[in-house]
């Protein structure tokens, strides 16, 4: 009780040092609630799915989602450990009801569905639903946006403009932490939304596909049965099948187009390293300030020492101090987190709770071990300083410390300063980066180009819209294509070419994008035979000299255009062929300079006049394209906040360690200014040492720094250089904020009256 009473009675006596201590903490402490709380909700995918370890999605070797659609009866009937199947796409399709059109997430799939993921039926049950293949279930969440409060049941709607439909049941909406979800669940035999591949004029349709396997089950044992049993679509299938444990699903990346909602786990990765190092930099920051305010309590220490007391004793009177003071920093960061919550939640574009970390007794038993583990990290070094020098140098003052004790305080502001630097390097070259990829010259212009996505049913009513959208004011020039740089789906393989993505449009590609066919000619109005454009990388995958006379996947190759990115920075320029098949997924018209949004406007009269059932909607390639890159902003500004909070406590930490330093050199200070030593020599002698710390830092953050930021940039095959400026810049910028912290209480050291230094000499 009485070293409670004298924790209080010294942070009244030390307010301002108290409130630096506490306010650094409460910063950091917040600052990880936050990024903890972030992370805790991202760990919560799937926990509603009660037999999750039952349950495991399908992957191919190849990194491949799909198999083929007669797989699944196939596996039913051969291997008796699985319970149930369930074959699966989803994509976002237009909804139509009485001429009202909406825009809802649609799952394809079977009834098996609902008995591997716990869907809860409102009204109607999973008994036969899709017996007629007509039927479809709904959550909640879509009828109350089509039908208000009216009963849904046995309503018809239109799927993507194909398929009419009838409403059989209502489910509650997929919980908010769900990695497959939807608002629409309807028969895999619609083929509303479908991937195929035809061989030998034999076509295959193909789904993701989730299982769930019976109870105590040799997974690879499964795994083989299944390779053995899914069938060969041609002679070049070798896929070796596997199985993945949805629980982990959430948080693989690696297969492609699997329609499930995943974590960015490289924002996520980052984020975890940098609370622990945040944590970390706050408790060397603690033992600084711990140290710095301890020369005020020599004699303190000393009678206690005289009085008989023991090291324990010394010991638990600092970890009660430090436990304390990191309690009352933490009560304070959850308001001061509270309050900052909503710009994380902006930033990482996702919704989560800091009062999900209060709710489970588990959190809060770890976050008072964790408030426990801090205080004893923090309270071991300041106890072992005090209690390993004599009872008579305490009482005058004499720490006895002069070398290795600073020399372990010195480390640990070094590595504060190294974090520190590292972090800016990376902060640098991340925004250098994100800003090279967006104005680097894409090989097309992206000035004043509109993006409209088409649906494909609409293909018939195409050209005349083109038509009726050239003749609008404004409209430079405009053409229709399926797939647009940035966004294309289909390609063509074998061994001759290699890999060759596919663009289909009009003749009017060329000129909306800008760009220029360098040999032979484009597409002529109306033409019916079948002739492409490719680029330089698709002629040189083909290994011609010249296009004249060739064919590429059976069409006549009539010119040849430059690369340009038609894909995101992180993939070379690959092969790419536009045809001139008639089909489309998007417009993309150029407008002249003007009143931009009244263009649009009146671009949407047009769409509206020729499509009347189709939603109307837009985006400027600008913003699309650079879309691409969220992730990498995200991170740039996860760190960039980091960058702050690192320098504010590293500035911090040296306020310690220059009150410190300064009390320990007090008498040598009064000393050579009776003896003429001037302010800046005092300032000189004082601040150089500081300098040479920020130097050691320096030299051991460039290196790890350097390797971090290569590895990072070895995820973009177009990216900057590492000049060696960054690494400088970022070492004065340093320097500069060690030295404006350190200047001032060594100005306050420098001009003291030596008088009050020396007065019991």
């Amino acid at each position: 009780m009485n070293n409670f009473k004298l924790y209080f009675r010294n942070l009244i006596k030390n307010k301002v040092f108290s409130t630096i201590t506490i306010g650094s903490f409460t910063v950091s402490i917040a600052i990880i609630i936050v990024l903890v709380s972030f992370l805790v909700s991202e760990f919560s995918y799937d926990k509603h799915i009660k037999n999750i370890d039952n349950i495991y999605r399908l992957k191919a070797s190849e990194n491949q989602a799909s198999i083929p659609e007669q797989s699944r009866a196939l596996m039913l009937t051969e291997i008796p450990e699985i319970d149930a199947i369930s074959n699966y796409t989803i994509n976002y399709e237009p909804i139509v009801y009485q001429q009202s059109n909406f825009s809802a997430k649609v799952i394809n799939s079977d009834e098996d569905l609902f008995s591997v993921l716990p869907i809860e039926f409102v009204v109607g049950s999973a008994d036969n639903i899709f017996k007629n293949k007509q039927n479809v279930v709904i959550t909640e969440g879509l009828s109350q946006k089509i039908f208000g409060n009216e009963n849904p049941i046995g309503k018809v709607l239109n799927i993507s403009h194909k398929e009419e439909v009838q409403i059989v049941a209502l489910i509650k909406n997929f919980p908010a932490k769900s990695t497959l979800n939807g608002d629409l669940i309807c028969s895999t035999d619609l083929k509303i939304r479908y991937s195929r591949s035809c061989y030998n004029d034999v076509c295959t349709y193909f789904y993701k596909t989730l299982i769930r396997l019976q109870n105590k089950v040799s997974v690879d044992e499964v795994s083989n049965k299944i390779t053995s049993v899914i069938p060969k679509i041609n002679e070049h299938d070798n896929n070796i099948y596997s199985l993945n444990p949805f629980k982990n699903v959430y948080f693989d990346t690696s297969l492609a187009h699997d329609d499930l909602q995943h974590a960015n786990i490289k924002l996520i990765r980052l984020l975890a390293w940098l609370t622990i190092a945040l944590l970390l930099l706050s408790i060397f920051n603690y033992i600084n300030l711990s140290i710095g305010q301890n020369t005020t309590r020599l004699k303190e220490f000393g009678v206690k020492q005289t009085l008989g007391a023991r090291n324990k004793s010394v010991f638990f009177q600092f970890f009660g101090e430090a436990f304390l003071t990191t309690l009352l920093a933490t009560i304070f960061a959850f308001f001061i987190a509270y309050f900052i919550q909503p710009i994380f939640v902006e930033l990482f574009g996702k919704h989560f709770l800091i009062s999900s970390l209060l709710i489970s007794p588990q959190n809060v038993f770890l976050g008072i071990m964790l408030i426990g583990v801090v205080s004893i990290l923090s309270a071991i070094y300041p106890a072992y300083l005090a209690t390993k020098v004599k009872a008579k140098d305490l009482l005058q003052k004499n720490t006895g410390t002069k070398s290795k004790g600073i020399d372990i305080r010195k480390s640990l502001n070094v590595i504060q300063f190294a974090a520190t630097i590292s972090i800016l390097v990376s902060l640098i070259v991340i925004t250098r980066q994100i800003e090279y990829v967006k104005t680097k010259d894409l090989g097309f212009s992206t000035e004043q180009l509109v993006r409209i996505p088409v649906h494909w049913k609409a293909k018939d009513k195409v050209n005349i819209l083109i038509d009726e959208i050239n003749s609008v004011s404004g409209v430079k020039n405009s053409c229709y294509s399926h797939g647009t740089p940035g966004g294309i789906w289909n390609y063509s393989q074998n061994d001759e070419f290699g890999k060759i993505s596919v663009i289909a449009s009009d003749k009017n590609f060329t000129e909306t994008f800008g760009i220029t066919v360098i040999e032979g000619r484009n597409f002529f109005q109306g033409e019916q035979n079948r002739v492409c454009l490719i680029n330089k990388t698709a002629m040189k995958q083909a290994g011609w000299e010249s296009f004249v006379g060739k064919k590429m996947f059976g069409y006549e190759v009539i010119g040849l255009v430059d690369d340009f990115h038609y894909e995101n920075m992180y993939n070379q320029i690959g092969g790419l062929m536009v045809n001139n098949d008639k089909d489309v997924s998007h417009l993309t018209v150029r407008l002249l300079s003007g009143s931009t949004f009244n263009l649009i406007a009146e671009i949407e009269k047009v769409f509206k006049k020729i499509l009347p059932d189709y939603e109307f909607a837009f985006q400027f390639y600008d913003d699309y394209l650079n879309d691409m890159y969220q992730q990498e902003e995200k991170r740039a500004a996860s760190i960039r906040i980091i960058a702050i909070i690192a320098i504010f406590i590293s500035c911090i930490g040296l306020i310690g360690l220059v009150e410190f330093s300064t009390k320990n050199r007090i008498k040598e200070i009064g000393i050579r200014k009776v003896n003429g030593a001037k302010v800046s020599e005092i300032l000189s002698m004082l601040n150089k040492d500081f300098i040479k710390w920020v130097a050691i830092a320096f030299i051991i953050a460039c290196p790890i720094a350097w390797y971090a930021m290569n590895k990072w940039l070895e995820n973009f095959a177009y990216k900057t250089s590492l000049s060696w400026w960054i690494f400088a810049l970022a070492g004065v910028l340093a320097l500069g904020i060690a030295l404006l912290t350190v200047s001032w209480q060594s100005w306050k050291a420098a001009t003291r009256n030596p008088v009050e230094a020396l007065r019991y000499e």
